[in-house]
């Protein structure tokens, strides 16, 4: 995590405050980390697009369990011990007819040429 706050500030300057905040006892885990370092990037960056102004993107790693309840309607998904990745900004949010199409593949709100999309 502290790898990613060095990261982001030395790209973003201090505009964007990046906060990290790690739990106690973080239980170990195996990602990859080339489709880790996307999963990061990607959202921080549409983050940091948010806040023409500044503001905080908060990074936080926590322990979760995952009982059958919460994995109902999620096949690929066993119950089980995970390590949560959350990210939170202070942007200007979305209004709801871009909230209900933000996880539709190749969705953008970006004019053409602008982002991180090959599309």
């Amino acid at each position: 995590m502290q790898a990613w706050k060095i990261f982001f500030g030395a790209r973003w300057g201090k505009a964007v405050e990046i906060q990290t905040v790690v739990a106690e006892k973080l239980w170990s885990t195996c990602v990859d980390v080339d489709q880790f370092a996307n999963f990061v990037l990607n959202p921080a960056i549409n983050a940091r697009d948010a806040m023409p102004f500044g503001g905080r993107l908060t990074l936080e790693l926590a322990n979760a369990v995952l009982d059958d309840r919460h994995v109902t309607g999620m096949p690929d998904v066993p119950a089980g011990q995970y390590v949560m990745l959350a990210m939170t900004d202070t942007g200007t949010g979305m209004p709801p007819e871009v909230a209900e199409r933000v996880f539709e593949p190749f969705f953008t709100t970006k004019p053409e040429g602008a982002g991180t999309g090959w599309v």
